[in-house]
């Protein structure tokens, strides 16, 4: 599972990692927390990392979260976006981006253990995914929509309704990794 946390003030980020970190010990086996005190830098690297969580501040220098929550929802529809803010008159304003849950620093210690309860259900949930990298960027599909996987060279073809993406891959890693997920090498040769 991967994490950011994008927030102007590096107490409050060092604040949440660790709390974040003492609620998902032992429910997750892998959790990378990548943290952004630069709002700039961080819709930079939404384009190369598939975050699965954001907890992003509203009141920062730059632009405000909701701001940066727009771009967000314009690269990862589906990343779980927490709003962690002194803000609360700005509830309102951010539901328009459609977040998890809304958590007030004051009263972080109270509301985070039930919201990153929800982002784990949430993430639990999307395992139907699996994140491929294509061209150096991270393509998510979701397993049902990928109708199978053909050979070519030194690439693998995957085949979905949509599109066609392909990726430099072996088939025998491939069919380690999604013979577990209900794939069936057809086909040797």
């Amino acid at each position: 599972m991967k994490v950011a946390i994008c927030d102007d003030s590096e107490q409050d980020i060092a604040d949440l990692k660790e709390k974040l970190l003492k609620i998902i010990e032992g429910q997750i086996e892998n959790c990378e927390i990548n943290v952004y005190t630069d709002v700039t830098k961080f819709l930079k690297e939404i384009h190369t990392i598939s975050f699965d969580g954001i907890f992003l501040d509203i009141d920062m220098p730059q632009m405000t979260g909701i701001q940066a929550a727009q771009r967000v929802r314009e690269a990862l529809p589906d990343v779980g976006l927490v709003f962690v803010s002194s803000c609360e008159s700005m509830v309102f304003e951010a539901i328009k981006t459609t977040p998890l849950r809304f958590i007030r620093k004051a009263r972080l210690e109270e509301e985070l253990e039930e919201a990153v309860t929800a982002l784990l259900n949430r993430y639990h949930s999307l395992k139907n995914y699996y994140d491929f990298c294509v061209n150096g960027n991270t393509v998510r599909l979701k397993l049902s929509e990928i109708y199978y996987f053909e050979s070519a060279k030194h690439y693998v073809k995957i085949k979905t309704l949509q599109e066609d993406y392909m990726v430099r891959a072996k088939m025998a890693d491939l069919e380690q990794i999604f013979n577990e997920k209900g794939f069936v090498r057809v086909q040797s040769g």
